[in-house]
This record gives structure tokens, sequence and C-alpha cells, in this order.
């Protein structure tokens, strides 16, 4: 489901983090998460 939205969304982005599913812990989640909005903040300068 989650590749489906990702391939019909505007700027939609999916990611699968290795040996994790629905609890994923904090040391896991933090560093994919702050890549996301850092990502996302240099794409909002460009525009």
């Amino acid at each position: 489901m989650a590749r489906l939205a990702a391939d019909h969304l505007p700027r939609a982005t999916r990611r699968t983090l290795p040996g994790e599913w629905h609890g994923v812990a904090g040391e896991v989640l933090a560093p994919a998460l702050r890549a996301y909005f850092l990502q996302d903040c240099r794409l909002m300068e460009t525009t």
C-alpha cells in the first residue's frame, strides 16, 4: 500500500528501514526523519 501511494502522490517518498516494521525504534527512526526533513528544507530553499 505504501508503494502504491508513493508512486501516485506528488513529491512522495517511500523508505524501508532495514529490519523494522511498525514499531520502529527511535534510534533507527531519528536519522531517517532527520535526513528527510533536511532534504525537504534544501528543496524549499531552491524553489
